[in-house]
């Protein structure tokens, strides 16, 4: 009897393949019969009247598509301002770090009051850096190796002082010397390696999704790879009853996640699109394709 019932549960549960992608730190997916390829995100040119979130269209070899960018349906900020409020954060504590010892400097060759901060942790970048979280980890290697050379310089203010207020200015000189040469320059140097690579890794991908008469591409942050689940791990979206309300406000919203699973590696969730509301939204046409074209499509998913 209990036999039976595995079979039977065993039946009725599906394995089933994602492609999962990222948008900022969240994971979002879609199956994998809905896939046709992954492209990097080329020039796009608008669509006059097209909402916000619709970047245009892209010619991809001898197709037109129009591409959704997920980003702003989700109501986040445009990946090229983000870059950019970013470049400007760590060129902005790349000088106060400059100003920094050139400000104990002179209190050491002063005698004057250096209220500036001593703890790398509360700095303005010790705070950024100590809270900046991201899921490229080229990304956060590069990030990682701010903290010896910040730590070190953080550590000159106490030692130095002391040896000034011991009437030891020229110790205390010879310290800021090479750590100008050394650590300072080397932070330096960080900063400028990291601005350049958060200019090169910001490069958009696309999901191109199949649609019944035309494709759609998604515009997302980064693919990541294919996850196989079990639809017995498979949740219900939640909110599933807001667009049965008739608020004006839920109409808008649309919500697009039919679903949510858990990811196997992390334990992270990954929320699955509603491929037909995709297309909708963006007023393309969809049919559910068949499960046997799982077989067909093939996945790169090097974001170039």
């Amino acid at each position: 009897m209990s036999g039976s019932g595995e079979s039977t549960a065993v039946a009725e549960s599906e394995i089933r393949q994602l492609v999962t992608f990222r948008v900022q730190t969240q994971c979002y997916a879609v199956p994998i019969e809905t896939v046709v390829e992954m492209t990097l995100l080329c020039h796009t040119d608008p669509i006059v009247g097209a909402p916000a979130w619709i970047l245009g269209i892209m010619q991809l070899r001898d197709t037109v598509l129009p591409i959704v960018d997920l980003r702003s349906r989700l109501g986040l900020t445009d990946i090229k301002e983000e870059v950019k409020a970013l470049e400007a954060e760590l060129l902005q504590r790349k000088e106060e770090h400059i100003h920094w010892l050139k400000t104990l400097e002179e209190s050491c060759t002063t005698g004057s009051r250096f209220d500036l901060q001593r703890d790398p942790t509360q700095c303005a970048f010790g705070l950024w850096f100590y809270s900046f979280k991201t899921e490229d980890a080229i990304l956060s290697n590069q990030i990682a190796k701010f903290e010896e050379p910040h730590n070190r310089i953080h550590g000159l203010a106490d030692r130095c002082l002391g040896m000034t207020a011991k009437g030891d200015r020229e110790a205390a000189q010879r310290e800021i010397d090479t750590a100008r040469e050394i650590d300072l320059s080397d932070m330096i140097q960080l900063f400028d390696t990291t601005v350049r690579e958060i200019r090169e890794r910001s490069h958009q991908m696309v999901v191109i999704l199949r649609g019944d008469k035309e494709n759609l591409g998604l515009a997302v942050d980064k693919v990541e790879s294919v996850a196989t689940v079990d639809s017995e791990h498979e949740d219900p979206r939640p909110l599933q009853d807001l667009e049965l309300r008739g608020s004006s406000a839920a109409s808008d919203m649309e919500l697009l996640v039919s679903s949510v699973v858990r990811s196997e590696d992390d334990d992270s969730l990954i929320q699955v699109l509603d491929v037909e509301k995709v297309f909708a939204s963006a007023g393309v046409g969809y049919s559910a394709p068949s499960p046997e074209l799982k077989s067909q499509i093939s996945i790169d998913s090097n974001n170039g």
